[in-house]
C-alpha cells in the first residue's frame, strides 16, 4: 500500500492550524462556553490529554483515511480537582486514587463536522456539549470495561468530533458527565503535529449509604425506633439530583424527619433546600437546586461531608421488620440501596396448667408484665407495661394460654445481637396478679426471654396448686356442729357408763 502523501497547498487553499489551548481566538459569549470549555475538560472531574503514539502524522495537514482510538483512564474522583490535561499521559494525576473497573464508554460521532477544515474546528468550536448530543450519527463505537487498572479503549475512530459518555457503571458510582474529544488533536508541545490516540482521565464520584436503627430505649409496640441514613455528598463540582427514598415496613409508621449534614464544612440546610413527600408509607427526600448547591459547597470545605436523615417511626406489629433506603445521587444513577437492618418483636405465650394434672388446663389467671423483679414482686399498677392500652393479660380458652404480643426482643438491639444490659439485652417479669378459682395465687414473679414472634409456641408453662396444697380442711356450719355435738355425747356416755362399773366393783369389795 502507498504511502500517503501530503497535499500542497495551493494559494487558495488553508491548511487548518493545530487545535490547541490557545488555537482558536473566540470572542463570541455562546462559543466560550463551546467546545473549548467542553472538549478538553467537558465536566471539571475530567482531564483529556493527548500522547505521543504511534498514530502520529508530520505536518499540519491532517490524514482524512486515519484512524485513531479513546484511551480512557478511569478512577475514582479525588477530593481535589487536578489540573488540566496538558495532552501527555500523566501518571501523576492517577497517584494515591483508586482504579475502578467493570465502567464501559460509548463514542457517537457528531454530524456536520469535518476537522480537515478550519470551518469545521471552528463549528466545532461553537458547540457545546449539550447541542452536540442532538445530532449524532448512528454508528456507536463501544469500549471494553475498565480492567482492574481501570483501562479501556475505544478503538477504531475515524477523524472527527466524538459525544463520550458511560454506558454502563456500578451503583455507588456517579458517571462523569458527558464530553467531547476529537480524533485528532494537536500535540501540546510539538505544536506542528496531530496525535491520534487521545488519553483521557475522566474521575468518578462514588457514593456510599449505609443505615442503623436505635430501639434499645423501645419496650413494646407503640414505642419509637429511630432510623439513620448516611450517605455521601459526591465530590462533583455540579450535583444534578440528589434524592433518598426510604420505603417503610407496614409494621412501621412514619412519626417525624430531620435532614441535616455531618462534618465541619459549616453549610446547614434550611428547610427550601429540600422537599419530603411520605406517601404510601415512603419517605422521599428530594433535594432543590438550593440544596444541591450547598451539597456541592459542602464536600469542598469538607471531603468527609455527609447527608444525614434520621427518621423516626412508630412500631405497629410485633414481627422481625426489615428497612433499607435508596440513594440517587446523580440523575444517571440507578440507586445505591443500603445494607438492610432489622428490629425484632416478638411474642410471650404463657400456659396455665394444675401443678398436679398438667394436662388440666386453667383459666382465669390475670398477669401483669414488668421491667424489673422488684416492680413485679411490688406489683406496682403504674409499673405494669401497657400495650395498646391493655395492661392486665387473662389466661383463656381450653388451652389456658395468655398471649402477651408486641415486646422488644430480649437479645436484639439497635440492629444486632446483644448479651448485656449495657447493649440493650432485657428480660421481663411477669407477676400472677390473680389466681384461677381454686388455685393458689403464684409468690413470685416469673422471669421470661422474648426470642420469638409466634404466637402459638409457648413461652413458659406456669403452674398453680390448689388451694391448701390440695388438702381438704375441717367443714365449718350446722352440719359439723351437729357432729361435733354428736361426738361429745358419745364420750360422755362412755365415761358415765365406766364410772357406774368401776363404783359397782368397789361396792361388791367393800362387802
Amino acid at each position: 500500500m502507498a504511502p500517503t502523501q501530503t497535499p500542497r497547498l495551493t494559494n487558495t487553499q488553508e491548511a487548518p492550524q493545530p487545535f490547541g489551548r490557545n488555537a482558536v481566538m473566540n470572542t463570541n459569549p455562546r462559543r466560550k462556553r463551546g467546545l473549548l470549555a467542553g472538549l478538553v475538560a467537558a465536566a471539571t472531574a475530567l482531564t483529556i490529554v493527548f500522547s505521543a503514539a504511534p498514530a502520529q502524522a508530520d505536518g499540519p495537514v491532517i490524514d482524512p483515511a486515519a484512524t485513531g482510538s479513546i484511551i480512557l483512564h478511569k478512577f475514582e474522583q479525588p477530593v481535589t480537582v487536578g489540573d488540566e490535561g496538558n495532552g501527555l499521559p500523566n501518571p501523576g494525576a492517577t497517584v494515591g486514587l483508586t482504579p475502578l473497573s467493570g465502567i464501559v464508554f460509548s463514542a457517537q460521532r457528531v454530524n456536520g463536522i469535518d476537522l480537515t477544515t478550519n470551518a469545521g474546528w471552528e463549528a466545532a468550536a461553537a458547540l457545546t456539549v449539550d447541542a452536540a448530543a442532538g445530532d449524532l450519527a448512528a454508528a456507536t463505537y463501544r469500549s471494553n470495561a475498565t480492567d482492574v487498572d481501570g483501562l479501556a479503549t475505544i478503538a477504531a475512530l475515524p477523524v472527527g468530533l466524538y459525544y463520550v459518555k458511560e454506558t454502563t457503571f456500578p451503583n455507588n458510582v456517579t458517571p462523569v458527565s458527558p464530553f467531547l474529544v476529537t480524533i485528532p488533536m494537536t500535540h501540546p508541545t510539538e505544536l506542528n503535529t496531530w496525535i491520534y490516540d487521545v488519553h483521557v482521565y475522566p474521575k468518578n464520584a462514588t457514593t456510599e449509604a449505609t443505615k442503623s436503627v436505635v430501639d434499645a430505649g423501645a419496650v413494646k409496640i407503640g414505642d419509637n425506633a429511630e432510623w439513620t441514613i448516611l450517605s455521601d455528598v459526591p465530590k462533583s463540582q455540579i450535583i444534578d439530583k440528589y434524592v433518598i427514598v426510604d420505603v417503610l415496613d407496614p409494621k412501621l409508621q412514619f412519626v417525624s424527619d430531620v435532614v441535616s449534614l455531618t462534618g465541619a464544612s459549616g453549610v446547614v440546610l434550611a428547610p427550601a433546600d429540600y422537599d419530603v413527600t411520605t406517601a404510601d408509607n415512603t419517605l422521599t427526600v428530594t433535594f432543590t437546586p438550593a440544596g444541591l448547591l450547598k451539597l456541592a459547597s459542602a464536600w469542598r470545605v469538607d471531603p468527609a461531608a455527609r447527608v444525614k436523615v434520621l427518621v423516626t417511626t412508630k412500631v405497629l406489629e410485633a414481627g422481625e421488620i426489615t428497612n433499607a433506603a435508596t440513594i440517587y445521587p446523580n440523575i444517571r444513577s440507578f440507586g445505591r440501596t443500603t445494607t438492610p437492618v432489622l428490629t425484632k418483636w416478638g411474642t410471650i405465650v404463657l400456659e396455665k396448667a394444675n401443678a398436679k394434672n398438667t394436662d388440666a388446663k386453667l383459666q382465669g389467671a390475670e398477669f401483669q408484665v414488668f421491667l424489673t423483679e422488684e416492680a413485679a414482686k411490688a406489683k406496682t399498677a403504674s409499673a405494669a407495661i401497657s400495650i395498646n392500652g391493655v395492661s392486665t393479660f387473662t389466661s383463656t380458652g381450653v388451652d389456658g394460654r395468655v398471649v402477651i404480643e408486641g415486646l422488644r426482643y430480649s437479645g436484639w438491639a439497635d440492629g444486632k445481637e446483644v448479651t448485656t444490659p449495657e447493649d440493650g439485652y432485657r428480660t421481663y417479669w411477669i407477676s400472677e396478679i390473680k389466681a384461677p378459682v381454686g388455685f393458689e395465687l403464684l409468690t413470685q414473679p416469673i422471669e421470661v426471654v422474648v426470642d420469638n414472634v409466634s404466637t402459638t409456641v409457648v413461652t413458659k408453662q406456669v403452674l398453680n396448686v390448689p388451694k391448701n396444697a390440695g388438702f381438704q380442711l375441717p367443714l365449718t356450719g350446722a352440719s359439723g356442729a351437729t357432729t361435733l355435738i354428736m361426738g361429745a355425747g358419745l364420750l360422755l356416755l362412755v365415761l358415765g357408763t365406766t364410772a357406774v362399773v368401776v363404783s359397782r366393783r368397789k361396792h361388791r369389795a367393800q362387802v
